[in-house]
């Protein structure tokens, strides 16, 4: 089992919403972390220290700065990474296709080889259970056919073959967790993803919510400490697994949910249509078996609570 206390754990993307949850639950943990991000670290995370080191670094310059990273792989013992880090949001990858294709699957590839080649043994890869399967009624497994309906959705299907297929190569393991819609404390709310703060933001201030797609359409959402769990339970992880779903198990319509978020705030939604587009497919839940036997891991936090904890902890900033 790899020994976390010893061996440093390096997360990309330290910066944005789950890299934040991550970070703050490994220092308490006193897990040594190295963060890589292209900004500086915010002010709400932990104090640099012998556990947590911050480095202003894109996974996007991993060839063209390979000394540097030789050296943050060594000094810091990084043996695990955990890659967060991308450039696209599912709704822009439509109109960016090659963008998509270069920074996030052909950069992905250069970063995972010279990490394997550096002494890293392990990669965990934050991959998408909303919009790599295609449309369904019943709860998708990690063996069903995998019919991605945008560029973001296909870049990581191939992002997910290619680091099975170079850990492969290089002796190397890999985990890719095809994660559900995470929400919680800590996100913005004022952001360009994450539908539910997004809700919350847009009702309290009477801000029409433009919905694009059917308002019957099902998502699967996860909170945030519930992600951050099955991403600690796939560090100590070494079956012979290396795709997971995680998710709640469970999905809500975005007329339900809204009119959840309405009845919590005591305020009606100001509601606009779009013409539907590709974004994500309707009718995505997520059958999350094989994480609950393999990685000992569930979800503990229902929905209707999550919603409450967050409204609780934007009424407290």
């Amino acid at each position: 089992m790899m020994d976390s206390r010893k061996n440093g754990v390096l997360i990309t993307g330290g910066a944005g919403f789950i890299g934040k949850a991550l970070i703050t639950e490994m220092v308490e943990r006193q897990i040594p972390l190295v963060s890589f991000d292209i900004s500086d670290k915010p002010g709400s995370l932990p104090e640099l220290s012998e556990y947590f080191n911050w480095y202003k670094f894109s996974y996007l310059e991993s060839s063209q700065r390979i000394k540097e990273l030789h050296e943050i792989v060594s000094r810091h013992n990084i043996k695990t990474v955990i890659h967060l880090a991308t450039t696209m949001f599912p709704h822009e990858s439509k109109k960016n296709i090659d963008k998509d294709c270069l920074e996030n699957v052909y950069a992905n590839v250069c970063f995972f080889k010279n990490l394997y080649e550096n002494g890293c043994e392990k990669i965990i890869f934050a991959s998408s259970g909303g919009t790599v399967y295609g449309k369904s009624d019943t709860p998708f497994s990690e063996d069903d056919a995998l019919l991605p309906e945008i560029s973001y959705g296909l870049s990581k299907v191939m992002t997910e073959t290619y680091l099975r297929f170079i850990a492969k190569e290089l002796n190397g393991k890999s985990i890719s967790l095809r994660i559900s819609n995470p929400y919680g404390e800590g996100q913005r709310i004022d952001g360009k993803q994450g539908v539910i703060p997004i809700f919350l933001n847009k009702i309290s201030n009477d801000i029409p919510i433009d919905i694009i797609g059917s308002m019957e359409s099902k998502r699967d959402y996860i909170y945030i400490s519930d992600l951050v769990q099955a991403f600690m339970c796939s560090l100590e992880y070494e079956g012979h697994e290396d795709i997971f779903n995680i998710g709640s198990g469970e999905s809500i319509t975005l007329k339900k949910l809204i009119e959840t978020i309405e009845f919590k705030l005591n305020k009606k939604a100001i509601i606009g249509f779009q013409d539907p587009i590709h974004t994500n497919a309707n009718g995505i839940i997520l059958d999350i078996k094989r994480a609950t036997t393999e990685l000992g891991w569930r979800p503990t936090v229902v929905l209707d609570d999550g919603i409450d904890k967050l409204i609780k902890s934007i009424r407290c900033k």
